[in-house]
C-alpha cells in the first residue's frame, strides 16, 4: 500500500476536480450479463442532474437470469421495447463529443461498443469516431476508501451502493439511489463524484 498517504490523496484530489471540471453527461447502462454482451437498459443524466434519456432496449440475445436478479429486467420487460439500431441515433446525438462519466466506465464503453457491433452500426460504438471521452468513478472512489488488495497491488473495487452509502450514509439527500436500473445509476454516479470531490477537496483546503 502506498506510504505517503496524504500526497496520495492530493493526487487524487486533483484527479477527481479534473473528472468534475471535464464531466458533460453522466452514464450508466444495464445489460444481459457480466460481460456487457448487449445493452438492456441506458440512462443518461445531465451536469444537473436532468435525465436525459432513460430507455429499455431489447437485445437480441437472452438475458441471463443471474442478470435480470441483479436489475429486475427480464424478457418480458424488454418485449416491446426498441431494439438498439433504433435508439443508436438517439444515443449517440446525446453522446457525441461530450465526456461521459461512468461508474465502471471500461465496462459501459465495452456495453455500448458490443451492442452496436451486434448490430453491425457504421460507428461500432467506438470512442473515437463519436467523439466520446470516458470518465471513470469507480477507480478514484476504490483509491479514496482504501481497501488495499495485496494480490493485485490496488486499491480494490467497491460497488456503487458502497460509494452511495458513503455519500449519503443517512439517506436524506434524496437525490439518487442505486436501484440497479439505468437512470437512477447514472445520477447515483454523479452523486458520488460531486460528493467525493467535495471530501477530496475540504482537506486540501484545510492543508491536510
Amino acid at each position: 500500500m502506498p506510504s505517503d498517504r496524504e500526497a496520495e490523496l492530493r493526487s487524487l484530489a486533483a484527479r477527481v476536480r479534473l473528472i468534475v471540471e471535464r464531466a458533460d453527461l453522466f452514464l450508466d447502462t444495464e445489460t444481459t450479463d457480466r460481460d456487457g454482451s448487449e445493452i438492456v437498459e441506458i440512462g443518461i443524466v445531465d451536469r444537473d442532474g436532468h435525465v436525459l434519456l432513460q430507455a429499455l432496449v431489447r437485445p437480441l440475445g437472452a438475458i441471463d437470469p443471474a442478470a435480470s436478479a441483479v436489475h429486475g429486467i427480464t424478457a418480458a420487460t424488454v418485449a416491446s421495447a426498441a431494439l438498439w439500431p433504433e435508439l443508436w441515433p438517439a444515443v449517440s446525438g446525446i453522446i457525441r463529443g461530450r465526456a461521459l462519466a461512468c461508474y465502471n466506465a471500461a465496462f459501459d464503453a465495452r456495453a455500448v461498443a458490443n451492442s452496436c457491433q451486434r448490430h453491425y452500426l457504421d460507428l461500432a460504438g467506438s470512442a473515437d469516431r463519436v467523439g466520446v471521452c470516458w470518465l471513470d468513478v469507480m477507480e478514484p472512489f476504490a483509491a479514496w476508501y482504501g481497501e488495499w488488495n495485496e494480490h493485485y497491488h490496488n486499491y480494490r473495487y467497491q460497488k456503487l451502493a458502497t460509494a452511495l452509502q458513503c455519500a449519503d450514509p443517512v439517506g436524506h439527500l434524496g437525490e439518487a439511489r442505486n436501484s440497479h436500473r439505468a437512470a437512477d445509476d447514472a445520477a447515483a454516479c454523479r452523486q458520488v463524484l460531486l460528493w467525493l470531490d467535495r471530501e477530496l477537496q475540504q482537506p486540501a483546503a484545510d492543508g491536510f
